[in-house]
């Protein structure tokens, strides 16, 4: 059970759909996906866990841990369960892109090496993920005409650079995939990349906290004055407008958490203060981040589709026909999650 927060579909091939969703795993419960749209070689599912702490067991497989930053790639027909740790509510909140393999592989047989089995891919979003990330779901959101090329060449670059780290992790080097231009990359350019690489990967790890440029460029291993001139001519924006970047996709991810207050929010996402986080976020999406989180949801489907099993029963394929008690039970269990996700009538907090 969840919302769709955003969905897109008639993408260019090999893509089927675009969608970003949050779900949310009652405490005590399991969370049963049981993938019956994926079939081998006509559909794979990539999710991109933008918030996420569960554990996730597939059938003879060793349970793994899911965490924020996470990828999975699922090329088979599987039954996923998700269970919520320690006891307590945990939401999943994520991006998943479907996508046709049969005419993919035509394009490019690095997709066919990827099929033969699941790859999880801990902390595999890189800065270059997170970023594509925020620009499909501004196109989404956005719908501007041309949205759908938009949307499949943002997402075709998400996939190819998952591809290549799957592809790395399946030949086990640490290196980047041979590309058609063998031309050599210069050393100035190689080492720009690596500091500034370096620079946003300690942004994303550590953006909730007070960050000076000095953090920032010792994270870089360079002066102040140095990492911003490189920044800016790698990506054109200052290194405090690509934090403030970060600052507000995190809030909008928490937005999300329909329990949240502005003021925790705010914290959570790195501003020093209500009002600035508000200002700042009104500047970047034209909204406050109240009417930003009414405007999503009153444009979210909410989905019932997954089933939620008590935490005793063990991982087996669901019954074709359920019980009554088992059917009275999920409806409850429905109910309390919408309840849960439905926006309140306070405008302190939605909820």
């Amino acid at each position: 059970m969840g919302r769709i927060l955003h969905s897109i579909d008639r993408l260019p091939p090999p893509l089927l759909l675009a969608e970003e969703r949050l779900t949310v795993i009652p405490r005590g419960e399991r969370l049963v996906v049981p993938n019956r749209h994926i079939v081998p070689n006509r559909c794979v599912k990539v999710l991109y866990f933008i918030q996420a702490d569960f554990e996730m067991s597939i059938v003879g497989r060793p349970p793994l841990r899911i965490r924020s930053g996470d990828i999975l790639f699922v090329p088979l027909p599987v039954m996923q369960t998700y269970r919520a740790i320690r006891n307590v509510e945990s939401i999943s909140h994520t991006l998943r892109l479907l996508i046709a393999p049969r005419s993919a592989t035509d394009i490019d047989p690095i997709f066919a090496d990827a099929l033969h089995d699941i790859h999880h891919l801990p902390r595999g979003m890189t800065p270059r993920h997170h970023e594509l990330i925020n620009h499909l779901r501004t196109e989404i959101d956005n719908r501007q005409p041309g949205h759908r090329f938009m949307v499949g060449g943002l997402s075709l670059e998400l996939l190819t650079e998952t591809l290549r780290l799957i592809q790395s992790s399946i030949t086990k080097e640490n290196v980047a995939i041979a590309t058609p231009d063998t031309r050599v990359p210069n050393s100035e350019s190689i080492a720009t990349n690596t500091h500034v690489r370096r620079a946003k990967e300690f942004i994303l790890e550590n953006y909730e906290k007070t960050l000076t440029l000095a953090d920032i460029a010792w994270s870089a291993r360079l002066s102040r004055e140095h990492l911003a001139r490189l920044f800016h001519e790698a990506t054109g924006l200052t290194v405090f407008d690509y934090l403030t970047q970060i600052r507000i996709e995190a809030a909008k991810s928490h937005l999300c958490d329909s329990v949240l207050l502005v003021s925790q929010i705010a914290a959570l996402s790195g501003f020093t203060s209500d009002a600035l986080f508000c200002r700042t976020f009104k500047k970047h999406t034209g909204f406050t981040p109240m009417a930003w989180r009414r405007h999503i949801f009153e444009n979210s489907d909410f989905e019932p589709a997954l089933r939620y099993q008590p935490a005793t029963i063990t991982e087996t394929a669901p019954a074709e026909k359920e019980t009554d008690n088992e059917n009275t039970r999920t409806t409850t269990l429905a109910r309390k999650v919408e309840s849960r996700l439905r926006p309140r009538k306070k405008t302190s907090r939605k909820s």
